[in-house]
């Protein structure tokens, strides 16, 4: 998206969140919003194994919930810990200290709005789209594929579901699968195997007409 011209396509694999009116559960864009809990009051699910939540989103945050799979991967800090972290270092404005302010308070899961609108001004892929939308139209044209399954361990395919909507909306002939019954990684073996056909499409796009 910011380098259209240079890049001749992009296939995307279960995908972080690319529409923040759906983060895996909270919606961002809403001021009052909170991390761990809907307006109803109920809690966000996170984890999804064989169609169930494992673990809630106040669980893996403060480190007492895990994944399927993350048990593998031993550090200083539980995985989930870290991917919350690593997304305020990616996506947040900088405090006085130069460290990155928290999208969220981890004890209660209120959502920062000032962190909030900063990260959806500048990382909600759905809505950058939107918005340049009369520009970036002609340019991506034929070079947006992204790839999710329908029952998403982490609920991505939620998101992606939002931004496939908003670009049909658009005319986008972007092509975007969201395959039922697989999970953050079953997704892998759709079409005989994602890889390859994603190797493929490539090649024909690169091969001369």
């Amino acid at each position: 998206m910011n380098y259209p011209d240079a890049f001749n396509g992009a296939w995307v694999v279960s995908p972080d969140a690319v529409d923040f009116h759906d983060f895996y559960g909270p919606d961002l864009t809403k001021p009052t919003a909170n991390f761990y809990r809907n307006a109803a009051g109920n809690a966000y699910g996170a984890c999804r194994e064989h169609g169930h939540d494992t673990s809630t989103m106040r669980e893996l945050a403060s480190g007492l919930g895990e994944c399927a799979g993350s048990q593998k991967m031993q550090t200083e800090k539980p995985w989930p810990v870290r991917q919350f972290d690593t997304y305020d270092v990616v996506y947040s404005p900088r405090l006085a200290d130069g460290s990155p302010a928290q999208l969220f308070n981890r004890a209660t899961g209120t959502i920062d709005p000032a962190v909030a609108t900063y990260w959806e001004e500048h990382y909600d892929i759905t809505r950058i789209l939107q918005k340049r939308w009369s520009t970036l139209g002609p340019q991506l044209q034929g070079k947006l594929h992204v790839f999710v399954g329908a029952q998403d361990t982490f609920h991505a395919n939620d998101s992606v579901a939002l931004m496939q909507d908003a670009l049909h909306k658009l005319g986008s002939d972007a092509e975007i699968q969201i395959v039922p019954g697989d999970d953050h990684w079953q997704i892998l073996d759709w079409h005989g195997g994602l890889i390859g056909y994603a190797l493929t499409e490539m090649l024909r796009r690169l091969t001369p007409k």
